[in-house]
């Protein structure tokens, strides 16, 4: 599989874990959207795109890896993912989208490395 489709799991109340095997290249816009249960996310290395507020209204969201081959993160990618204290942007991303973290209500910390150019 090498693309998750737009609205894919959208709305589902009992996913509580995402682990990605490497070869999906794509998640589409919406794919995870208000996954009200999903506390956890590990994007494989592979994807290097992802649409828009792909993972917005994760509200237990606490744990995200950003893939290596991401150079940008989408617009509204987390928001309103109400769980998550902390985000590590890898070295690589070069584009922040607007709104990206919006309304993470509990978020205290983001790094953000030199090789991003536009947020």
């Amino acid at each position: 599989m090498k693309k998750i489709g737009d609205y894919a799991f959208s709305g589902n109340p009992t996913l509580e874990n995402v682990v990605m095997e490497e070869g999906v290249e794509t998640i589409g816009a919406f794919a995870f959207q208000d996954c009200t249960s999903l506390k956890e996310i590990h994007i494989a290395d592979s994807v290097s795109s992802i649409g828009s507020t792909c993972f917005g209204g994760c509200i237990a969201l606490e744990t995200i890896n950003f893939p290596t081959s991401l150079k940008e993160i989408p617009y509204r990618m987390l928001s309103d993912c109400d769980s998550l204290t902390e985000i590590i942007v890898p070295e690589g991303i070069e584009e922040v989208g607007s709104m990206a973290f919006q309304y993470c209500d509990k978020l205290k910390k983001i790094t953000i490395p030199s090789t991003v150019y536009s947020i």
